[in-house]
């Protein structure tokens, strides 16, 4: 968890550093800025969440299955 963390927190300093457009100009293009729990980092950590949620439901599915038959 910490090195995802960690991982998280340089990709968000990189993207900000990378940002091709100043932070004046954004409003000028009319592009909405998205809210920080809409970040690409924020989905793809819940998608993992939301991932490993799923397969542990599977396999205690699975174990309860097997058991009862």
């Amino acid at each position: 968890m910490v090195a995802g963390g960690i991982v998280g927190s340089l990709w968000e300093v990189w993207e900000k550093r990378t940002a091709a457009r100043p932070a004046s100009a954004a409003g000028a293009t009319g592009v909405a800025e998205i809210p920080s729990d809409m970040s690409t980092t924020s989905l793809v950590g819940g998608g993992l969440i939301a991932g490993e949620s799923l397969a542990a439901l599977s396999v205690g599915i699975h174990s309860l299955i097997t058991t009862v038959l």
